[in-house]
């Protein structure tokens, strides 16, 4: 059996399929010769159907619009040398510009059709923002329940994963490394007078949730207030913000935070090392805020 068939059978492909495919990589390269300033169109912010369309691809050469978008892909990106045609590199080169070219034109088709949605109330924007939150938390219980995406990663791979998410979005200045800090502000006020999102949530709301995570990172929460029939227990940060106005837990005018955490850990922790001074100085921050905003 020859090769071409080979590459039939193993991609499952009919031959007119792999013709088509042939005929993009041919076009492609053509395409380079007689369109050099497709680059420089993509660069602009014409996605590939619209190279097409703009240049007559499909009329001049005649192909479908299918063919004439994958030709323009192929004067970009190049070819690898599959399906027997010879290799030959894209009009861009560079594989950085590539990738963050494609990113933005992922947005901005995005944004487009989100526009588009919005206006025409369609999809999500023909619900209710009532609608919505429930719409979310069904489906977040539901893959919670079937341990199924982000749920059905473990702790090591959800780390991976954010880590590499981050780093991709950093180089490619993309998601939220593309927003100015003007366009997170308005899109904050937007979330809280919409009340969607964690301002949707209310005070005990939030405090569940804030356990969570903490628990789902491995970490061990702040023990709460232990209510009794005749009594209760004060909270680990209440205690810990009564020993930081004690003068034995006091380093001159401030809080012996290290002295502190040693106290709590011997308390509520049988002596474990839970507690550390650079988290338990957080916490105590916030903690002393609410105070501040009841009084």
């Amino acid at each position: 059996m020859g090769n071409l068939e080979s590459i039939v059978q193993d991609q499952d492909l009919s031959s007119k399929q792999v013709a088509a495919i042939k005929l993009g990589i041919e076009l492609g390269r053509t395409l380079q010769e007689e369109h050099p300033e497709i680059a420089e169109m993509y660069r602009g912010g014409k996605s590939q159907l619209q190279i097409a369309r703009e240049l007559g691809i499909s009329e001049t050469y005649g192909v479908s619009e299918r063919i004439a978008s994958a030709a323009i892909h192929k004067t970009l990106n190049g070819h690898n040398g599959n399906f027997r045609y010879p290799e030959y590199p894209g009009l861009i080169t560079d594989e950085l510009e590539l990738e963050k070219l494609a990113q933005e034109h992922i947005r901005e088709n995005g944004k487009v059709r989100g526009d588009n949605n919005r206006i025409e109330q369609k999809g999500i924007f023909a619900q209710t923002i009532e609608e919505r939150r429930e719409l979310g938390r069904t489906s977040g219980l539901k893959n919670y329940a079937n341990k199924t995406g982000y749920h059905g990663r473990t702790k090591e791979q959800r780390i991976k994963d954010a880590r590499k998410g981050g780093r991709t979005a950093v180089r490619l200045g993309v998601g939220v490394c593309a927003i100015s800090t003007e366009e997170k502000r308005r899109n904050g006020l937007r979330l809280y007078r919409e009340r969607i999102g964690i301002h949707g949530l209310s005070r005990e709301e939030k405090a569940r949730a804030a356990r969570k995570s903490v628990i789902s990172r491995g970490q061990t929460p702040f023990v709460e207030r232990q209510f009794y029939e005749t009594h209760c227990n004060y909270s680990e940060l209440e205690v810990a913000y009564m020993m930081g106005q004690s003068l034995p837990y006091r380093r001159g005018s401030t809080k012996n935070l290290k002295k502190i955490s040693a106290e709590l850990n011997n308390i509520f922790h049988n002596g474990e090392n839970i507690r550390r001074p650079s988290s338990l100085a957080t916490a105590l921050c916030k903690y002393e805020k609410n105070l501040t905003s009841k009084t």
